[in-house]
């Protein structure tokens, strides 16, 4: 077995594991996530925060991560406008929080 074949072998046990959850009591409703991203995945959201936008950065953590139960993408791309508008940014804050294990405040977002 040569060394990428044991690479992407071990990246497929870790993306496969068992899907972690987050309950949001606010929304009667329970996020799903894997436990790692993709590098691709990654880099488009390290893109964003070394650019200065942490705010779009957390949107598009959430669009990427947040999954239904089945494993399937919860939110889309066309849905960065409502999430950005009409959802309370507290709670993407935990969510994004929780997915990360880390906390996020209003705070921190001031800083950038």
């Amino acid at each position: 077995m040569s060394i990428l074949d044991k690479a992407t072998s071990h990246f497929k046990s870790v993306i496969e594991n068992e899907i972690q959850s987050f309950r949001v009591e606010e929304w009667d409703e329970t996020i799903y996530f894997r436990p790692t991203l993709t590098w691709k995945e990654q880099s488009k959201i390290l893109d964003l925060t070394t650019n200065g936008k942490t705010s779009d950065a957390l949107i598009e953590t959430i669009i990427i991560r947040c999954l239904n139960k089945d494993g399937s993408k919860m939110f889309a791309q066309p849905d960065k406008v409502i999430l950005n508008n009409s959802v309370d940014p507290g709670i993407l804050l935990r969510i994004v929080g929780a997915i990360n294990g880390t906390q996020i405040s209003n705070e921190d977002l001031e800083k950038n």
